[in-house]
């Protein structure tokens, strides 16, 4: 089963070294994501840019033990929360790496490296949960709708959802700041 109903025009598995380096702040016990790849959804020799939907990170997860919790059986808010940081994390330093963000051209990977922790903040989150997920195996993907330029920082509108092998789902949204 996928997230999605239309079939990417081109599939790249972000570069081991930029997923790990991403990564690298969370705890091993926390890494829930294990590999993500970047799918493109623009006609063939479009211009690729994240903007609008067309360029989307996709990630397989496990959670094999929550670090907080004896097992509920099923993934809850705080791991979707953990989920979105990792996912959004390796899809923003991609775009910045390959520029896909054009209202952000000048952050390049350096500049995201630096800002990841300290210059990347959410400031609205909603999340609905449509059927029991397991949380041993699953995948999720992340959209950038929209990007607005305020003064010493960027918003970015983020679309996120989950899916298991089975009915399992959840989605949501969440609108981060990303300080200049």
């Amino acid at each position: 089963m996928s997230g999605e109903d239309r079939t990417p025009t081109r599939s790249v598995e972000v570069p081991d070294e930029l997923f790990r380096g991403v990564l690298a702040p969370y705890r091993k016990a926390c890494t829930y994501l294990q590999k993500a790849w970047i799918d493109f959804y623009g006609p063939p020799g479009a211009e690729d840019c994240a903007v609008g939907g067309d360029v989307v990170a996709r990630g397989e997860f496990s959670i094999p033990e929550s670090f907080y919790i004896d097992d509920t059986g099923h993934f809850n808010a705080v791991e979707f929360n953990l989920c979105y940081n990792q996912l959004a994390y390796v899809y923003l330093a991609f775009c910045a790496d390959q520029r896909l963000i054009p209202p952000m051209s000048r952050v390049d990977l350096a500049y995201y490296k630096r800002q990841q922790l300290p210059g990347i903040l959410i400031t609205k989150f909603s999340s609905s949960f449509h059927s029991h997920m397991h949380a041993a195996r699953f995948w999720g993907e992340i959209s950038l709708p929209k990007v607005v330029e305020k003064d010493r920082l960027w918003l970015l509108d983020t679309h996120v959802r989950y899916w298991d092998e089975g009915r399992g789902r959840s989605d949501g949204d969440v609108l981060l700041a990303f300080l200049k």
